[in-house]
């Protein structure tokens, strides 16, 4: 069994031990008690979140811990002898220390980023790299594994941080069971970038978010209207149907992609000129009808 420490402090946000859900389901899926989760403080008892709840939570004290967790709070503040005491002995004593968001903070704090690779969330990541100059900052990471300690982006990336956790303790398969459990898109990697400019897009369905992904991810390759339809499992005329209806804004891909903005202008001539052969040719009354895609 391994034991996970949540390290939690006046104000820390309550949404940083949603990681806590990735252990959890990780047993279940188990069937059996892989983790141990144990929530921690300086001084022990109710612990005050930024919300103001508060959370029961145990003393520091020299129980074997695999893995340490640092939760971040909504804002930076300097942290407590006592903590940085216990972080530092950290390296020594677990496997595998990290942090979410701010918690970077406070790991930066106690000397552990130190020379190392790191991120958190974007927003702080020029603070980080001013404050402490000898950490690597990288603020487009979703997390960062740098030897035994791991740093996250944002509270969401956190959850990131936790299947890639399970996935290196219990494989692939395991993680992605977790994350069918959370009802989340399969574990991100650690390079995506935290704020791609096609969130702009908002596609309305998943269907169409497959096929912006697949046509950034194959921008140097030919991407007809007929391999996107496949791709959607729709009809050609559907296709453009959502172009029309701009469930697809394929001018925003344009102007974001720039350079392949006459590739897209192809896809939607191609559209219609298909649209148009088909219309001009007999079909029967199935062929007729509009095709809803599959679920």
């Amino acid at each position: 069994m391994r034991r996970i420490g949540f390290i939690a402090f006046p104000g820390f946000q309550g949404m940083s031990f949603a990681v806590a859900s990735v252990f959890e389901f990780a047993n279940l899926n188990a069937g059996e008690l892989v983790y141990e989760m144990r929530l921690l403080s300086e001084t022990g008892g109710t612990v005050p979140t930024s919300l103001g709840p508060g959370v029961e939570t145990l003393a520091f004290d020299d129980t074997e811990l695999d893995t340490l967790i640092v939760g971040g709070g909504a804002t930076v503040e300097p942290s407590t002898p006592g903590l940085l005491a216990f972080l530092r002995q950290a390296p020594r004593r677990c496997r595998r220390v990290a942090s979410t968001c701010m918690g970077a903070f406070i790991l930066a704090e106690a000397g552990l980023l130190d020379g190392r690779r790191a991120t958190t969330h974007w927003c702080a990541a020029r603070e980080l790299r001013a404050r402490f100059p000898q950490v690597r900052v990288e603020e487009d990471r979703i997390f960062i594994k740098d030897g035994l300690i791991w740093t996250s982006a944002g509270m969401t990336a956190g959850i990131d941080l936790a299947l890639a956790l399970v996935e290196e303790d219990l494989g692939a398969e395991a993680a992605r069971a977790v994350a069918k459990k959370l009802v989340m898109y399969h574990r991100r990697a650690g390079g995506q970038s935290q704020f791609s400019a096609l969130l702009e897009l908002e596609p309305k369905s998943d269907r169409i978010q497959t096929a912006l992904t697949y046509a950034k991810r194959n921008l140097g390759s030919p991407l007809s209207v007929d391999r996107l339809a496949a791709l959607l499992d729709v009809r050609v005329d559907h296709l453009r149907s959502l172009v029309q209806r701009r469930e697809i804004p394929f001018g925003r891909v344009g102007k974001l992609v720039r350079f392949h903005w006459p590739t897209i202008q192809q896809w939607v001539a191609r559209a219609a000129e298909l649209t148009l052969i088909k219309s001009q040719s007999s079909v029967s009354p199935t062929e007729g009808r509009d095709v809803a895609p599959a679920a």
